[in-house]
């Protein structure tokens, strides 16, 4: 089978986890079928800006609807069985493309999820949802979502043909956990994003005002000593998977949280004794103190869910699922119109 993988061309030395994803995706799937591949460039102009936002409530550092990209895409579905949208931002170019090939969206984050999560209503959010119902109104078209709460959402709106599977993790710290660390916490923000740094910096604010007896230090202090740390997630909002999150878990820290994140996770990795859900820093000691007085509870959980981990999160497991997704548009394709029962041959 011929697949054609579109994505967003990154600037140079960008290292986000959109770029992560998109490199292990291509080179998962290149392990099945045989892929072509096409990076598209953002449309900086202020009418591309003005089109995107009133069509596709999308932010505008991530337009990429041109007339341009449509027609790239258009050239290129041509010499492939199914393609591959990865990223909601290209979404409308795809539909504008007007092409019959049968379509695969990986969505790194549901837009009308990422809208309602991040506040935002009224106009923004409608053009989010108009965008993805013109998606999904697409015959032979499939969706993967990362986190297991986008695709209950959007199931829950009458979407169809919408599977989740998680990004891969790293790896897995063998250490057996035997003490606990208590007087620092790791901070797990980003610089990456506006609404991340947003957090990041609230989190910081909020922190030092408080004064508590805590050291704060960063995620390369980690190391597979045997040690049980806390993590302190800083994102205020839901949208897509926190794959960091679920990182620190392999690397026995459990996690402190403004927002529940349990229901990013597929069901039998949901992370509930290691997770601590807080409303402000201030809240932080009694969150370590819990996670103390629950260790072995924890230790135990974080031991399972490495398993777990190990078997359902993986790069190639999200390449198998991102093509049973095209497998099955492209029969829906062929038993809707003969004419076309040698493609995916």
């Amino acid at each position: 089978m011929r697949v054609g993988f579109i994505s967003r061309k990154y600037d140079d030395g960008y290292v986000g986890g959109d770029r992560i994803l998109d490199d292990k995706t291509r080179k998962a799937l290149s392990g099945f079928v045989q892929l072509s591949t096409l990076e598209l460039h953002r449309d900086r102009t202020s009418a591309s800006i003005v089109r995107a936002i009133t069509r596709c409530g999308h932010p505008a550092h991530q337009i990429y609807a041109s007339q341009e990209n449509s027609a790239l895409i258009a050239d290129f579905s041509i010499n492939n069985d199914a393609i591959v949208i990865s990223h909601e931002g290209l979404i409308e170019p795809f539909l504008t493309a007007s092409v019959d090939t049968p379509a695969c969206l990986l969505l790194h984050n549901a837009l009308s999820c990422a809208m309602g999560n991040l506040g935002v209503r009224g106009f923004f959010r409608g053009g989010a949802e108009r965008l993805e119902r013109r998606a999904f109104s697409r015959k032979a078209t499939s969706a993967i979502v990362l986190s297991r709460r986008e695709r209950l959402i959007l199931e829950a709106e009458g979407w169809k043909n919408v599977a989740s599977c998680p990004p891969g993790i790293r790896g897995v710290f063998q250490s057996p956990i035997l003490r606990f660390e208590e007087e620092k916490i790791v901070v797990n923000g980003s610089t990456d994003w506006g609404l991340k740094r947003r957090d990041l910096d609230a989190f910081l604010k909020g922190f030092y005002s408080a004064r508590l007896p805590i050291t704060l230090t960063s995620e390369n202090e980690i190391s597979d000593d045997g040690t049980l740390r806390v993590a302190v997630v800083t994102d205020r909002f839901k949208t897509g998977f926190k794959l960091k999150a679920a990182d620190l878990l392999c690397r026995n820290t459990a996690l402190i949280s403004f927002l529940d994140i349990s229901d990013d996770f597929p069901r039998e990795c949901a992370p509930s004794a290691s997770l601590r859900v807080i409303r402000s820093p201030k809240d932080i000691p009694r969150a370590i103190q819990e996670l103390r007085e629950n260790f072995d509870t924890v230790v135990q959980e974080i031991e399972a869910i490495k398993r777990t981990m190990m078997e359902s999160m993986s790069w190639e497991r999200l390449g198998e699922v991102i093509l049973l997704s095209i497998r099955q548009v492209v029969m829906d394709c062929v038993n809707s119109h003969p004419e076309v029962s040698r493609l995916g041959e």
